[in-house]
């Protein structure tokens, strides 16, 4: 209609990025739109279209935010099909997952099997069993999930196992959840480690990884500076590299100021931020970028690649 404003375009999700936060055995990642599978490293970054697998005995954990954490059993193979702060698609081709969803998360999770799609509904523990391409087991922990196929949908609730046969014209069967197993177990305590570590009490919940500091240091309050984590004696080599003007390189961060990121090394009580202290990730030992903010002081320590060095 002449004179009618136009309405502004909607724009596309910002792209997220996880992280590998954990890795036991022989794990490979798959960049999108590569062919070679390359080996896994603790703290690499994973984004849209990325695939991870596992070897024989070997697990691994994905940070996708602060609150969606997807764990992979032996033997078993994922991809990100879609990563931002609203969205998240997981495509399991085979094996054992577990998808954990923590308090406050703000996207909406679909995990894709080949016969089905799972959709957590909100907080809660979600263990899916890939065992062929016709059969998939979704058991739920905690929560709430709605499971469906192109024939339908039904709601599995917490102490509840859904199995889907076929790929056709799939047909499925609720019953009560067997007993948890040692898979069950150790996720319990991982997300027990992440969910109730003290550091967040100290920091910015969307940034993932606080809860590593609480293995290798503590938290103290510097005048002027705000929270700062203090490592542990000896806790790694970045924080016994030269620090910059002669400063106690013992105590040495990094602190990222703004979006896109850009670091400075700084130390405990020293907010001059001079011209001279500005540095890459990379120069700072820090390649992965991953970052831990104060939710007093305004500081952000890169620290993953420290805690991870032990």
């Amino acid at each position: 209609m002449a004179g009618a404003q136009e309405q502004p375009a909607q724009q596309e999700p910002e792209p997220g990025a996880g992280r590998v936060s954990l890795i036991h055995g022989d794990v490979s990642t798959q960049r999108a739109g590569a062919d070679d599978w390359v080996a896994a490293t603790v703290n690499a970054t994973v984004v849209r279209g990325d695939s991870v697998s596992t070897g024989e005995r070997s697990r691994t954990e994905l940070e996708l935010d602060y609150a969606n954490i997807l764990r992979l059993d032996q033997r078993t193979e994922a991809k990100i099909a879609d990563l931002t702060r609203t969205h998240i698609q997981i495509q399991v081709a085979q094996g054992l997952a577990n998808y954990t969803v923590l308090k406050g998360t703000e996207a909406d999770v679909e995990i894709d099997t080949p016969n089905m799609a799972v959709h957590p509904l909100g907080e809660g523990v979600y263990r899916i069993q890939v065992d062929s391409s016709s059969q998939t087991e979704v058991t739920v922990r905690n929560g709430e999930a709605e499971v469906s196929t192109p024939q339908g949908s039904t709601r599995v609730k917490k102490n509840e196992m859904v199995t889907v046969r076929g790929t056709d014209n799939p047909e499925y069967q609720v019953a009560a959840a067997p007993g948890r197993d040692e898979w069950d177990q150790w996720n319990k305590e991982r997300d027990h480690d992440i969910r109730d570590a003290q550091s967040w009490a100290h920091t910015n919940r969307y940034y993932t990884g606080a809860q590593d500091l609480d293995h290798y240091g503590h938290w103290v309050y510097a005048p002027g500076y705000g929270d700062v984590w203090e490592p542990y004696a000896g806790a790694g080599s970045i924080m016994t590299t030269p620090g910059l003007g002669g400063r106690d390189p013992s105590i040495r961060l990094i602190v990222r100021f703004g979006r896109p990121p850009l670091f400075r090394s700084s130390v405990l009580g020293d907010t001059s931020g001079s011209a001279s202290d500005s540095v890459s990730a990379a120069s700072a030992g820090c390649p992965s970028a991953r970052v831990i903010r104060s939710s007093r002081g305004g500081a952000v320590a890169d620290l993953a690649d420290l805690v991870h060095a032990m």
